[in-house]
This record gives structure tokens, C-alpha cells and sequence, in this order.
């Protein structure tokens, strides 16, 4: 009966692990993903102020 009761709790025990990394491969994809969407829009913010900035200078260099 104690033998039945360790194997039981010992396969619940892998069960909640084997759940537990598979969380935590869902999560660590998800922020992985969630980083590279904020690094592609601040490199698209960053590009429109390179372009802001030398279209300044052109025109800066015009007017002078």
C-alpha cells in the first residue's frame, strides 16, 4: 500500500514537473517574442529620426 501511495506521488511529482518546464518554455517563447517586437519598433522609431535629422541638415544646409 505505501509503495502503491510513493509511486503515485512520485508520478504526480513528475507530472507537475514535466508541466512546469513546458511552462516554462511557453513563457521564456513568449517573452523572446514579445522582445524582439519592441526592439523591431524602436529600430522603425530610430530609423524616422535618422531620416528627421537628415532631412534637417539638408535643410539646414540649403538655407545657409
Amino acid at each position: 500500500m505505501a509503495l502503491s501511495l510513493f509511486s503515485i506521488a512520485y508520478f504526480v511529482f513528475k507530472i507537475l514537473l514535466y508541466g512546469l518546464c513546458v511552462y516554462g518554455l511557453i513563457v521564456g517563447i513568449l517573452f523572446l517574442n514579445r522582445k524582439q517586437q519592441l526592439d523591431e519598433e524602436r529600430n522603425e522609431k530610430l530609423a524616422e529620426l535618422v531620416r528627421i535629422a537628415s532631412t534637417q541638415k539638408e535643410l539646414q544646409k540649403e538655407e545657409q
